[in-house]
């Protein structure tokens, strides 16, 4: 089961994370060779797979911890999660956040996402991060999510340097993002 995490405010707007196209950094270490990344070049939201032992609102709190380094138990409003949808192939657990927080972990996530001074290898939040396959998180208001989750972005241009063979096996299309904007646009709660 794949758990999703949306953080929200009272404003309706929600948090969206691109995904970067390849990454180096995984599990807080660099490794050897770039590997693309899921649902590359692609606007979504954080979320992975849950462990047998969690409850979906932990793997989500974990999941978005583990792609931001953000936690959100450290929020007056992201004290509860709220199950927004739940199906065979994936949940959406919601957060609500004060709009200020909202605004704060937007500035401070992209912060961390950004490549280091030091070494441009690491982000800058690497000791936080365990995946650094996102390069960057926005705010948008709900009515407009449909025109980013869900919808392939173009990124053929660094495809180029990608090998032919590769690039002919790769695909980005995820189809729960456009059914979790659907629902995102729905919901009276958000």
């Amino acid at each position: 089961m794949q758990v999703y995490t949306l953080v929200y405010d009272i404003n309706q707007r929600v948090l969206i994370s691109k995904k970067k196209v390849q990454n180096k950094w995984w599990d807080y270490s660099l490794s050897k060779k770039a590997s693309r990344v899921n649902q590359a070049g692609q606007w979504a939201l954080p979320g992975g797979g849950k462990e047998p032992s969690e409850s979906a609102e932990e793997a989500a709190r974990r999941e978005f911890l583990e792609e931001t380094g953000v936690c959100l138990k450290n929020f007056e409003g992201g004290n509860e999660g709220l199950n927004i949808i739940s199906n065979r192939q994936y949940t959406l657990i919601g957060f609500r956040l004060l709009s200020s927080e909202l605004e704060n972990i937007e500035k401070e996530i992209n912060r961390m996402l950004a490549p280091s001074n030091i070494d441009a290898l690491k982000p800058t939040g690497y000791r936080d991060i365990k995946d650094w396959e996102l390069s960057e998180v926005k705010i948008v208001h709900k009515s407009t999510v449909l025109s980013k989750l869900g919808k392939k972005q173009p990124i053929s241009q660094l495809l180029d340097e990608v090998a032919p063979s590769a690039v002919k096996r790769y695909s980005q299309d995820i189809d729960w993002y456009l059914d979790m904007a659907c629902e995102i646009r729905r919901n009276k709660y958000i």
